[in-house]
Formats: structure tokens, sequence, C-alpha cells
């Protein structure tokens, strides 16, 4: 699953958890850190979440993860960490595994794990780097 497309529920609505916004000390002339901006600098697991920093116009800026599984939250902190130094926008395109037994598949075969399954003969190889799909013979494509 995309980082990106990491959600959890609230009053029954999946709602996503991604880059929502970010806490800092402002004074009257920063600019609020909004979104897929600035750089990840570090990961730190609280608890059952994941506290991110990043820096954002020169000042470091945080925020919280905290989704319902899967992925797990190692996975996730295991992605996470190994994109520290890049933009927040490319991180959240990254993939956390998602062990195979709670991979949904749809009718043709194609694992969807947070992302859009590619159907059969729409296009070849794995545009996204998240969704595969299992051959007569159990390898993936």
């Amino acid at each position: 699953m995309k980082i990106r497309n990491l959600k959890r529920k609230s009053g029954g609505i999946d709602v996503s958890v991604w880059a929502k916004g970010w806490t800092s000390s402002f004074e009257s002339a920063d600019k609020f850190a909004v979104g897929e901006v600035g750089t990840l600098k570090s990961v730190n697991r609280v608890g059952n979440r994941l506290s991110l920093a990043i820096e954002y116009e020169g000042r470091e800026h945080f925020g919280s993860l905290e989704w319902d599984a899967p992925p797990s939250l190692d996975a996730v902190e295991k992605a996470l960490r190994d994109n520290i130094g890049k933009p927040t926008r490319a991180v959240s395109e990254q993939c956390a595994e998602v062990p195979e037994s709670r991979r949904p598949t749809d009718a043709a075969g194609f694992e969807r794990r947070g992302c859009v399954a590619e159907r059969a003969g729409a296009r070849s190889g794995r545009s996204d780097g998240c969704c595969t799909r299992k051959t007569n013979t159990g390898t993936r494509v």
C-alpha cells in the first residue's frame, strides 16, 4: 500500500492520514507546512503510531501517523525510514508491504494494496509499484 493511501476509520468513514498538516513554532513571517511539502528528516515510533519530522522553508515541522492496519506499523516505519532525506511527495509514493494473507484481490486476480489494480490487458508492467498479479505458476508479474 502506498504511504499516501494510509487511512483510519473515523465516524464510519475512511479518512486519509498522510500529510494532513504539520505543526511547529511559528513567527509572523513563517509559512505553514501543509500537505506534501518539505523533506522527511526523521521517523520515531511512539506507541502504535509514528512521529515524523520534516524540514520546510528552513524550519522543522512535526506530524504523526496513526492508521488502521494493514500495513503493519513495522512495514510503514521501514518504508519511511528508507526514505529519510527525500521530499515528502516522493515518500508518499513508496509502498509499505502488506502480508500476502491480508491482500484482497479483484476478479482478475490482481492484488489490491491501496492502489488502482491494473486490469488484464489494460497495461503491461507495474506502473505504480504496488499492484501485482498471481499467475498460474504462482509467480508475480
